[in-house]
């Protein structure tokens, strides 16, 4: 979103890149969407709508996601995404 307003974007990492520290190290990234708040679950959406947005923009597969189904025995609830 910043850069279709021509604007500049710098992230800053506490540690080296390439770390073992944390959720933030190698390739993999789990998107969470069971979230007590709902405007995290509503930036996890939008958030996997941008990579596709930069995915088909650069013709580069940057994220690649797959599917995963939950079912909690308490309550009975049942959630698919993917």
């Amino acid at each position: 979103a910043a850069a279709r307003q021509n604007r500049t974007v710098c992230l800053v990492e506490k540690y080296t890149e390439g770390h073992a520290r944390g959720s933030s190290h190698g390739d993999g990234r789990i998107y969470r969407f069971a979230y007590a708040d709902e405007i995290y679950v509503d930036m996890m959406y939008l958030s996997l709508s941008y990579w596709g947005e930069l995915n088909d923009a650069t013709s580069k597969v940057l994220a690649h996601t797959g599917g995963v189904s939950l079912y909690s025995g308490q309550g009975g609830n049942y959630d698919s995404h993917g």
